[in-house]
């Protein structure tokens, strides 16, 4: 049995991690792209130093040699030392300084030949590759392993150093309009402590979410065991209905919304097995009635006989049989009507003329409504047909003709027609129905004679015929019209007549 709190916990379970996983994806991925831009930040801000002693040191390369001894012999100071102005050696000397006390900052710079110039001292060794497909004055971002597997976060980038005020004679410019990078830098710094940042990260996201997983899996029981109660209180209340409480109803008031409307369907339900039962117990109640007349008359027929056998004769030989007939009738009348009412009728259709069918069907009652001076006529175009198990038909038509030639007073009339929509349609005079009697013409054992002292009828015909109908997916409907006419309509299922 599929339990539904399990499936609720099931789902809102999937819900939440799928929920928590999306939010701890989007938090790890902010971070890490927080840690990222921070390093690429930290990045541009060494790009400046970089690029500025670069260039001087592609100046001094480029130093004609006789400017070069004559600045050895001013002691080693270039142009600007001599002017006094030793702030760029200083810079670019702590600049390199810098890398080689902290370790963790990573520096290599080349020429416009590719010609490795100058490295920190942090690298060692090991050497960067060239940034190929770099385009000059666009930087690029990117990650690099060192050989012995240490982590780096990069930037390389092409530029051209700029002059120095005047030209001089040793200064080796670019002409104008010259856009090739005249040098190459890439600057790299240690990564593994953003790494461990977000690796801590993820783990916690990771142990947060199984605890509130296991969190969640309490909450959601308890909410489900609170919400489900009124359900199980319900069920518990429904358990204890027998066929003597049918009569008793379920309060909705108070319910949940959700389950009020199971009550009100439940309600609805009692009141169909109350009414299920009450025709039932007036189902054996009349039944006990039908048999009771004539099971009396056969005692007592029993008793003459067997006080005075020498009186038997053939009339109460033929009583008894009549009496056995009745009572065979109604006995085959009932299991006929249970085994269509339980569907077990094999239905086999054929093409049948339907004037000349109710012609047919009629003639064992025409006898009895020309003693009575019954007037019928029937409408029915000959050349009609309808295609259904003749049997049934037969026994549904059968029944509405011996209704309308029992009941119809003396002097009155019947008619059987095709209305448009209809496949019969059969109506006779009745001054003395009303419309609550019309309500139970269908039930079993009903007669309209309620000291049911008639001499064929026990009421179970019409209910054989609505039984058929219902067989052959047609609707057997019954009304009253002005002045005193009763009409039965056999049609199709949903087909509406006037």
């Amino acid at each position: 049995m599929r339990s539904i709190r399990k499936r609720l916990v099931l789902w809102l379970l999937l819900g939440l991690a799928a929920l928590w996983a999306a939010a701890g994806a989007g938090l790890y991925y902010t971070v890490r792209q927080s840690e990222l831009t921070r390093l690429d930040v930290q990045l541009d801000k060494m790009e400046n130093p970089a690029r500025f002693y670069l260039a001087h040191s592609i100046r001094e390369a480029n130093t004609p040699p006789h400017l070069r001894r004559q600045n050895q012999e001013r002691g080693g100071r270039t142009d600007g030392e001599e002017r006094g102005d030793q702030r760029p050696r200083r810079s670019y000397r702590r600049w390199l300084d810098m890398f080689d006390e902290d370790g963790t900052s990573y520096f290599q710079a080349w020429d416009n030949k590719r010609t490795s110039r100058h490295k920190s001292a942090s690298l060692g060794e090991h050497d960067f590759d060239y940034p190929a497909d770099l385009a000059a004055g666009s930087p690029r971002y990117f990650d690099v392993k060192l050989p012995d597997g240490t982590r780096l976060r990069a930037k390389a980038t092409h530029f051209r150093f700029p002059g120095r005020g005047r030209p001089g004679p040793g200064d080796r410019r670019p002409p104008a309009g010259d856009a090739s990078p005249r040098g190459t830098v890439m600057l790299a710094t240690d990564s593994e402590g953003m790494r461990q940042t977000l690796a801590s990260l993820l783990l916690g996201i990771a142990g947060v979410g199984v605890a509130a997983a296991a969190a969640s899996v309490t909450l959601i029981h308890l909410a489900l065991r609170d919400g489900l109660r009124p359900l199980r209180k319900l069920g518990e209340r429904l358990a204890e209905v027998d066929a003597s409480s049918l009569g008793e109803r379920f309060a909705s008031e108070g319910l949940p919304v959700e389950i009020a409307p199971v009550c009100d369907r439940l309600n609805e339900l009692m009141a169909r097995l109350e009414t299920s039962f009450e025709r039932e117990r007036q189902f054996s109640a009349d039944l006990a009635h039908e048999l009771r007349t004539p099971v009396a008359e056969l005692r007592a027929m029993a008793e003459v006989a067997l006080r005075w056998p020498e009186g038997a004769d053939r009339e109460g030989a033929e009583a008894t049989l009549e009496i056995a007939e009745q009572m065979g009738g109604i006995i085959e009348s009932l299991l006929t009507l249970g085994r269509y009412e339980s569907g077990q009728a094999e239905v086999e259709p054929q093409r049948i003329g339907l004037a000349d069918f109710a012609t047919a069907s009629w003639k064992p009652f025409a006898d009895k409504a020309a003693e009575r001076d019954i007037a019928v006529t029937f409408d029915i175009d000959p050349a009609q047909t309808v295609e259904t198990d003749p049997e049934m038909l037969r026994l549904i038509v059968g029944n509405l003709f011996s209704n309308a030639a029992e009941y119809t007073p003396e002097g009155g009339a019947i008619s059987v027609g095709h209305p448009n929509g209809a496949v019969l349609r059969v109506a006779n005079t009745a001054p003395d129905l009303d419309g609550a009697a019309v309500d139970q013409l269908f039930d079993r054992f009903w007669r309209a004679d309620g000291s049911r002292t008639g001499g064929t009828h026990c009421g179970l015909g019409l209910a054989l015929a609505r039984a058929c109908s219902e067989v052959l997916s047609l609707d057997l409907s019954a009304r009253l019209e002005p002045p005193g006419t009763l009409v039965f309509d056999l049609e199709e299922k949903g087909a509406k007549n006037v």
